[in-house]
């Protein structure tokens, strides 16, 4: 904690944050927690909280309020004209399953992120803030920030006061929600005072929605540019020389193995870009006489870089006549007693997709750990197998069981299976969880779906409203024209008395008037009856409903 004066407060230019940045440093502090993510470990708590002055705040990766795995880091200002500066992760930011934040109370402040993700922005399970209190202040985010969230995570940016600037990338994913795993995630930015510039998508006094779940409010009254010089990530330079090892002419030994799966094995970034092809090719070309090394590391190599090597060097010996034992090592280590085994043999099948190995994959889903289970029902999704489809619909079936349910109505929806009637229960699930994948799901394949879901909507007069919002949730996400039938369920719901299905209602018709191919005589009654609805109503219809269809 400090009290009193201008500080400056620096971090980074010791640990590179290569192979991603040739001049960009980690910085980890100014309020940064970070758990063990290779030992899946959590971190703490940090914080970092300064009182009054006008302070400068500068770093490079991984700072000014940030969480990293199952951890939590917050920056706390009390006042100042204070200047923030960074390159990427912080600002306010939580990244894999962490939280984020940063609080400025007062003073006119500047907020630059030469790369992103920051500014309340978010990614993988996370959720961060930044709130900014009071202030003429100005935002040079770049991209994925000021109330961003990425793969399954909440990012919310407010700022309280003040005449603000806003500068961003319009294709940066700015106040957005990306989806991912089949979620949405939420993105939310509040202005609440000032006269404002938007250098993006955003308005002084506006309202604004992204992809996926993106909310913007600008409650207005009647840019900052990165100092340039700076280098981007991941790009290539040329300097690097190909390792002679990838060049190896003779046969194979564990010592020529192990240097050339090292290479392998590195995060294809930079000059690592062309540097890993050649490794992974050079194993490759060995033949079959490299399977017994690849099946050595097996039980020992399963992070996400060794994964992929094993895609492209498996994939490559499948390709050149290798086929047959390829299959039979994945065969093998399938059946094998050691867990890491199984879950990487299990990941290496769906992506190179063994359909010979399916059945061996079904039993799987009977298995003790639950991971290897839910494991094998996405390797079959990948293989597109319809093996287990009969298991999996006896998960349907138990409703206290959250993470089998989302598993079985994701796989079996994303196979195009035969389950309609089997899923129809699901839209009054008790946990929003379940009723968004189900939409969401269904939403996808509407070739397949769609005319049964527009039925069931046209017949769901005398349904529970939770089950009605969560189709009509399906039907707006749907790229799905309705019936005749299916506008009169929905123009009758106008009148319904919960202003939030009058919303709903509302979203819905003007999704299916904004549809290219649509029927501007079958829609004709929805749109008259909802303009009539939005002119006369009072204020609380008005905000439910005509905010959301305008």
């Amino acid at each position: 904690m400090n009290t009193r004066g201008n500080e400056i407060y620096e971090a980074g230019g010791v640990y590179l944050h290569a192979p991603l940045f040739s001049d960009r440093y980690q910085s980890f502090s100014q309020g940064f927690s970070i758990g063990a993510r290779e030992h899946d470990y959590a971190g703490g708590i940090a914080m970092l909280i300064d009182r009054e002055g006008n302070d400068r705040y500068l770093g490079d990766i991984y700072d000014q309020g940030v969480g990293y795995w199952y951890s939590a880091g917050f920056l706390w200002d009390g006042g100042g004209h204070d200047h923030y500066e960074m390159t990427q992760y912080g600002q306010g930011s939580g990244i894999h399953l962490a939280v984020g934040g940063l609080v400025d109370v007062a003073g006119s402040d500047a907020y630059v992120m030469h790369s992103g993700l920051g500014q309340g922005g978010s990614h993988d399970y996370a959720g961060s803030i930044l709130h900014d209190r009071g202030g003429n202040d100005r935002y040079h985010g770049n991209t994925s920030c000021n109330g961003c969230g990425l793969t399954n995570s909440v990012g919310i940016h407010i700022d309280r006061a003040g005449d603000d600037t806003y500068a961003a990338r319009r294709d940066g994913g700015w106040n957005a929600g990306r989806p991912a795993r089949g979620y949405g995630s939420v993105g939310l930015f509040v202005d609440l005072a000032g006269k404002d510039d938007y250098l993006q998508s955003g308005s002084d006094g506006g309202t604004w929605r992204s992809p996926d779940v993106g909310v913007g409010v600008d409650e207005a009254d009647p840019a900052v540019a990165a100092p340039g010089g700076t280098s981007e990530p991941n790009q290539i330079t040329g300097k690097a020389e190909v390792p002679p090892v990838c060049r190896h002419e003779g046969p194979l030994d564990p010592k020529v193995f192990d240097e050339l799966w090292a290479i392998a094995c590195r995060w294809e970034v930079g000059d690592n870009r062309y540097i890993v092809p050649e490794a992974r090719k050079r194993l490759v070309a060995f033949g079959k006489d490299v399977i017994p090394y690849l099946d050595g590391k097996m039980e020992k190599d399963d992070s996400g870089l060794e994964l992929r090597a094993y895609v492209d060097v498996l994939g490559g010996l499948a390709k050149e006549g290798a086929s047959a034992e390829v299959t039979e090592m994945l065969r093998t280590n399938l059946a094998s007693t050691l867990e890491r085994r199984q879950r990487v043999a299990l990941y290496l099948v769906g992506e190179l997709k063994v359909k010979d190995l399916e059945q061996p994959v079904v039993a799987f889903l009977g298995h003790a750990d639950e991971n290897l289970s839910r494991r094998a029902v996405g390797v079959l999704q990948a293989l597109g197998s319809h093996a287990g489809d009969e298991v999996l619909k006896g998960w349907l079936a138990r409703p206290d069981d959250e993470r089998a349910v989302l598993t079985a109505v994701g796989t079996l929806l994303a196979l195009e299976a035969d389950v309609y009637r089997e899923v129809r229960p699901l839209f009054d699930h008790p946990l929003v969880s379940v009723r968004v994948r189900l939409a969401t799901a269904l939403a996808e394949h509407p070739a397949i779906y769609g005319a049964a879901l527009l039925s069931d909507f046209a017949a769901s007069k005398d349904l529970p409203p939770r089950g009605v919002r969560a189709r009509i949730d399906a039907l707006t996400r749907a790229p799905v024209l309705p019936d005749a039938a299916a506008v009169t369920a929905a123009t009758a719901l106008l009148d319904h008395d919960d202003w939030g299905m009058r919303g709903d209602a509302a979203r819905l018709i003007r999704h299916w008037a904004a549809q290219k191919d649509a029927d501007a005589a079958v829609l004709a009654p929805a749109i008259a009856a909802l303009d009539r609805r939005l002119t006369s109503e009072k204020e609380p219809f008005v905000r439910g409903a005509g905010a959301v269809a305008k």
